[in-house]
């Protein structure tokens, strides 16, 4: 495991709503997570990477530019995501994320559907209604880093996703041994 891994440790094997060692699931807890990727079109390549890094844990992400089919309505399909689909928005704060006609919209709208906001700085901090939000930073080639950073915020912050997250981890660290 890499060195930087141990600082994440004990929040990993821990309840996130105690701080307790885990020993049972609550009966909301959510046991899948889904991310919605929010990035301007020109950084999909860093919203690839960062969906490849989730999927090693289990986890489904949603990168707009890659997921939606041929002949599939954009707004409906985006909307689909953001209401329902997805149950954490991460938005990737590159220098020109509010260039897009869209990544302020689908912040918005996530902001008033109530999902964890997960922001990832590549260069500009959180602005707008999610200013107030702790950014997990993203150094090119740190992916895998960043990724465990914005899944220790979302099960510590976001009590109910504590166990999909263990499950999370799991799944990533069984995969790192094959």
């Amino acid at each position: 495991l890499p060195s930087w891994f141990s600082e994440y440790r004990e929040l990993i094997l821990a309840d996130s709503q105690s701080g307790q060692p885990a020993r049972t699931q609550r009966a909301k807890d959510i046991e899948a997570i889904h991310v919605f990727l929010s990035h301007k079109h020109d950084d999909v390549a860093i919203a690839d990477a960062i969906k490849q890094c989730f999927e090693k844990f289990g986890i489904a992400a949603f990168v707009a530019h890659r997921d939606i089919v041929p002949s599939a309505i954009w707004r409906q399909t985006i909307l689909e995501h953001l209401q329902g689909k997805c149950n954490v928005f991460a938005p990737i704060l590159t220098g020109e994320f509010h260039a897009s006609l869209w990544t302020d919209q689908e912040t918005g709208i996530a902001v008033q559907n109530g999902l964890p906001i997960l922001p990832v700085k590549v260069h500009r901090d959180p602005y707008g209604f999610i200013d107030d939000r702790q950014a997990v930073p993203l150094k090119v080639g740190e992916y895998l880093k960043m990724c465990v950073g914005l899944l220790v915020g979302l099960g510590t912050q976001h009590p109910l996703f504590g166990r999909a997250v263990r499950l999370s981890f799991a799944k990533g660290l069984q995969a790192s041994q094959t």
